[in-house]
């Protein structure tokens, strides 16, 4: 690890990093808390944003954070809000969906999805993944549907690895990332087009992600193997069409959050995520042995009385007076319950 980017982490944390890196917090400030009059919207607006970064990197405590600074401010300016979260945008919105009371006497909903994965990855096809992506990509007319006719509804998806978020899920006009593991070319490479997205030809913009991923990855050796929390307060910021910054956060926040529990929406199925033990693996395994092994033996007694015949490329059984197709002779051989004799 180079000691100068350590060195400039802690100028950073204390206030005195290149005004190149460090970016002004009121930009990122204004979409959680907009000098608009909510109230005369003449619909829902969707504001979503992504946090991204290793284990135990701060994630949830930056999105509590904003979350707080954006009740804060509705708060002083009398406008009514609730606040969720949990594992997956599903289980929240179903829980909003059945208690429709909570939104109808609000203009501004929170919703923090604490951990993506739980709803599925890129490289899935599960049910619960493909329910999420269809929720979302209608999500600002549910809380229409129940009775919230104006406002905003903010929505802050969380995850580990950029790469395997749902693309769905990351195209949002704010990325943040929290410190980084990155062990891998490619993930490295995906973050890298992120940052330079604004500007990917510029030398300057290029260089500026090279420091930035760097310092990512310092803030995770200094919080797993020195120990230091105070790290965690960093976060690089991406606007859209802007150039990435890094970002200070000042303290921690407790903003009133609803949790919702995992898989209350009934549709995710919980032994997924259930971790067995290598003896619950061994004694799974014994019992398909011990099925196969019966099955086999019962298709030999069959053999034996005459109750498999060959015809063509096939194996038939006899049952009930007929012969149906069971096996192609390959697979029974394979199997050890056929035997060529003679081959042509």
């Amino acid at each position: 690890m180079a000691d100068k980017t350590i060195a400039l982490i802690n100028a950073i944390l204390k206030g005195r990093g290149s005004s190149d890196l460090t970016g002004d917090i009121r930009y990122l400030t204004r979409y959680f808390c907009p000098d608009k009059d909510v109230k005369g919207f003449n619909h829902v607006k969707l504001r979503p944003l992504t946090l991204v970064g290793f284990m135990e990197m701060g994630k949830t405590e930056t999105a509590k954070y904003l979350i707080d600074l954006s009740q804060r401010h509705f708060e002083e300016h009398g406008i009514g809000y609730i606040s969720f979260t949990g594992k997956t945008i599903v289980d929240i919105m179903y829980y909003i969906r059945d208690n429709p009371d909570l939104v109808r006497d609000v203009n501004v909903i929170h919703i923090f999805v604490d951990d993506l994965f739980y709803g599925g990855l890129s490289t899935e096809r599960s049910k619960g993944k493909r329910l999420g992506e269809k929720i979302y990509s209608d999500i600002r007319h549910w809380p229409e549907r129940i009775g919230m006719k104006s406002g905003i509804l903010y929505v802050l998806f969380s995850a580990q690895r950029f790469s395997l978020i749902p693309v769905f899920f990351r195209n949002t006009p704010f990325i943040l990332f929290k410190g980084m593991s990155i062990q891998d070319k490619y993930e490295k490479t995906v973050i890298k087009e992120v940052l330079t997205s604004a500007d990917e030809n510029n030398s300057y913009t290029s260089k500026l992600a090279d420091i930035l991923i760097d310092i990512l990855q310092a803030i995770t050796h200094l919080a797993y193997v020195e120990y230091r929390d105070d790290v965690k307060a960093l976060t690089v910021v991406k606007p859209l069409r802007k150039k990435p910054y890094i970002f200070v956060q000042p303290r921690l926040a407790e903003p009133d959050l609803t949790e919702v529990p995992f898989n209350y929406s009934g549709v995710f199925e919980e032994q997924d995520y259930n971790v067995k033990s290598t003896d619950d693996v061994r004694v799974e395994f014994t019992k398909v042995q011990r099925i196969l092994k019966y099955i086999a033996n019962r298709l030999n007694v069959l053999k034996e009385n005459k109750y498999l015949v060959r015809q063509g490329s096939y194996i038939w059984i006899r049952t009930n007076g007929k012969e149906v197709p069971f096996l192609k002779v390959d697979v029974a051989e394979k199997l050890g319950i056929w035997k060529t004799k003679h081959r042509k």
